[in-house]
């Protein structure tokens, strides 16, 4: 059953990470913050509209929640989370030993 759940979970980020790369003029910020917790980054910090995430071994991203009469986030901002995400899991940790 533990295995079932592990493949269910792997699969469901699989399909966001798709859903994202699909859908960059149309992703709210909502889902931006869903993914990258399912990812394990947390919230470091909140200076007004400007969110920084951090996870250990990788550089911080900052993420600008949309604000007035805007529902989506900027595509830069989708695009900082897909490469995030889509970088191999030793890539951040050899960078920040050279």
């Amino acid at each position: 059953m533990l295995a079932l759940c592990y493949y269910d979970a792997m699969a469901r980020k699989q399909s966001d990470l798709s859903q994202l790369k699909n859908n960059k003029m149309g992703t709210r910020f909502s889902d931006l913050e869903r993914i990258l917790k399912q990812n394990h980054w947390e919230l470091q910090s909140i200076t007004g509209s400007h969110h920084v995430y951090c996870k250990t071994g990788c550089m911080p991203i900052m993420l600008v929640k949309p604000h007035g009469n805007h529902k989506f986030c900027h595509p830069m901002d989708v695009n900082k989370v897909i490469s995030v995400l889509d970088a191999p899991a030793g890539v951040e940790d050899e960078e920040e030993q050279k």
